[in-house]
C-alpha cells in the first residue's frame, strides 16, 4: 500500500490514508471529475510560503535484474507527524542496523503500486493549487532507467488506439501527464465551459531548445546568452526567432539590457507551438507526438534512455471572444528530466557518450541551484544551463513544486540511490512563496497608488 506522511495512520504497519481520487482514477474518463473533499477545498486559501514536498518511488527488479530473490528490500519508509524517513541499505533486523536514514520525504510510492494509484498520491493537490490560480511544478529526477518517464508518460508504445480501444477508461499503463490533462478537461467543462487548456512542449537536449509539437524547431530562451557557461546554441538561431507580431526583427539587447519585446519574458523558452486540448484524442496525439519525437538511446542500463529534459506548460486560457471567465496565468509545469549517468556502468561511447556528459553537466547545474537556493544565498546560477532557467520559478520562486525521486531495488544501485536521495533531501528544504496569480495581477494598481503616496 502507498505509505504517506501526510496521514497519521500510513507507513509501515498501519494502512494508509486513502481519499476518494485514488478510487476515481480507475472510473470512466467521462466520471472522473476531482472530488472536492473536505482536506482540499476547490477554493482553499494557500499559504503564501511553502516548501518543495518530496516523494521517492521505487522501480521493482525486473527478472533480468534479480540476483538474489530472497534479498530483504532496499528501501523502507516510516511516516510521522512531520516528514517521513527513507531507509536505505540491505539490511536485516530492523532499524537499527540499516545503513543510512533519509529524512525529509512526504512519502514512498512502493513497488506494487499501480500508474493510477501513485497519480491519485500526487498530482491531485497540484491540480487543484493550478485550478485556483497558483503556478505548479511536477518534476521526475532520478539515475538512467529509474522508472522517471515511465512515471510521468507510461511504458513504450502505450499512445496507441489500440492501446486506448473502445473505452472510454484511462489505460492503466498511463503515467501522470496523460491523467493529469484529462482530469483538467474534464474539471473545466463542467466548471468553466467557455476555459480551454492549452499545452506547449520542449525538450532540451545539447543545451538548446526544440519545440516538439512544431518539427522540432529550435527556440530561444530569453535572458540566456553572455551569463551561460556552457551553449551551443549558436547567434543565427537566437536571431531569426527573435521578432514582433508584425514579423519584424527585433533586436535582442537594447541600451546594455536584454529586450523583452517578442519574447514572453525571462528565463522562458518564447516562440513554442500551442496546442489546445480539446478531449483524449489531442492528448493522446499530443503524446504519442512528444513520444515519437523526443531523443532518446539505448544502453547497457537502459533500453529507452531520455537523453534531453522535456518541458511541458499547461495554460488555461478563454475559447474565443468569450468573457464569461478570465484567463488565468498560472502555468503547470511537468518536467521529465533526464537520467544521471555513469559512463563506466551504461558502456556509451562516441556520441552517445557526450549527450551523457551534457545531461549530466546539467543536471549538475541543477544541483547547485538547488543547493543555492535552500541556503539562501544572494546569487543563484540560473543562467549555468536552460534547464534551470526554465526551472527559475520553481524552485525559490512563485509555484507549488512536487519532486518524485525514482530508484531502483537493485542492490547494486545501491551508490545512485542514495545519491539521488540526497537531491530529494536538499529540495525539500528549498521555500517557495505562493502567490495567486489572479490576486497579483488584481493587486497591482493598488500597490502603485501606495508607492506613489509614498513619493509625495
Amino acid at each position: 500500500m502507498l505509505s504517506s506522511a501526510a496521514g497519521g495512520e500510513g507507513g509501515r504497519g498501519g494502512e494508509p490514508v486513502v481519499t476518494d481520487t485514488l478510487a476515481a482514477a480507475s472510473a470512466p474518463a467521462k466520471k472522473r471529475l476531482l472530488t472536492r473533499s473536505a482536506t482540499v477545498p476547490h477554493s482553499m486559501t494557500m499559504p503564501t510560503s511553502v516548501s518543495v514536498e518530496v516523494c521517492a518511488r521505487v522501480k521493482p527488479m525486473l527478472d533480468a535484474d534479480e540476483k538474489n530473490t530472497d534479498s530483504p528490500q532496499l528501501v523502507d519508509f516510516e511516516s510521522s507527524a512531520a516528514d517521513g524517513v527513507l531507509y536505505i541499505g540491505k539490511v536485516e533486523g530492523g532499524a537499527a542496523n540499516r545503513t543510512q536514514s533519509i529524512p525529509g520525504y512526504k512519502s514512498v510510492i512502493l513497488p506494487d503500486q499501480s500508474q493510477a494509484q501513485a497519480y491519485a498520491h500526487v498530482v491531485p493537490r497540484l491540480q487543484y493549487s493550478f485550478l485556483n490560480g497558483y503556478n505548479c511544478t511536477l518534476f521526475v529526477y532520478g539515475q538512467t532507467g529509474s522508472g522517471k518517464t515511465h512515471t510521468l508518460f507510461g511504458p513504450p508504445n502505450c499512445f496507441t488506439y489500440t492501446a486506448v480501444g473502445s473505452s472510454d477508461q484511462v489505460p492503466e499503463s498511463w503515467g501522470m501527464f496523460p491523467r493529469c490533462a484529462m482530469d483538467l478537461l474534464a474539471v473545466l467543462r463542467t466548471d468553466s465551459p467557455t476555459a480551454v487548456l492549452n499545452i506547449s512542449v520542449v525538450e532540451i537536449y545539447q543545451n538548446i531548445c526544440y519545440d516538439l509539437l512544431n518539427d522540432k524547431k529550435a527556440v530561444p530562451v530569453a535572458g540566456f546568452g553572455k551569463g551561460a557557461k556552457s551553449t551551443t546554441m549558436n547567434l543565427e538561431t537566437l536571431l531569426t526567432n527573435r521578432r514582433d507580431k508584425d514579423g519584424k526583427w527585433v533586436c535582442p539587447y537594447k541600451n546594455g539590457k536584454w529586450n523583452t519585446e517578442g519574447a514572453t519574458g525571462d528565463y522562458e523558452a518564447s516562440g513554442q507551438k500551442v496546442v489546445q486540448l480539446r478531449g483524449l484524442d489531442d492528448i493522446l496525439r499530443v503524446a504519442a507526438t512528444i513520444d515519437s519525437s523526443r531523443s532518446s538511446k539505448s544502453h547497457k542500463m537502459n533500453l529507452r534512455s531520455s537523453r534531453s529534459h522535456c518541458v511541458i506548460t499547461l495554460t488555461i486560457g478563454v475559447s474565443g471572444s468569450s468573457t464569461a471567465c478570465q484567463p488565468s496565468t498560472a502555468k503547470f509545469l511537468l518536467v521529465d528530466l533526464a537520467g544521471s549517468e555513469r559512463i563506466a556502468k551504461s558502456g556509451v561511447t562516441g556520441m552517445q557518450e557526450a549527450e551523457a556528459r551534457n545531461v549530466n553537466s546539467s543536471l549538475s547545474a541543477l544541483g547547485r541551484c538547488v543547493q543555492a537556493v535552500a541556503r539562501r544565498e544572494k546569487f543563484i546560477p540560473f543562467r549555468d544551463s536552460v534547464l534551470t532557467m526554465l526551472m527559475k520559478q520553481s524552485l525559490g520562486g512563485n509555484c507549488h513544486t512536487t519532486l518524485i525521486v525514482t530508484v531502483c531495488e537493485d542492490p547494486d544501485q545501491l551508490p545512485e540511490t542514495i545519491s539521488s536521495l540526497g537531491f530529494g533531501r536538499t529540495c525539500s528544504t528549498v521555500t517557495n512563496r505562493a502567490d495567486n496569480n489572479a490576486n497579483f495581477i488584481k493587486d497591482r494598481p493598488a500597490e502603485v497608488r501606495r508607492l506613489k503616496e509614498g513619493l509625495c
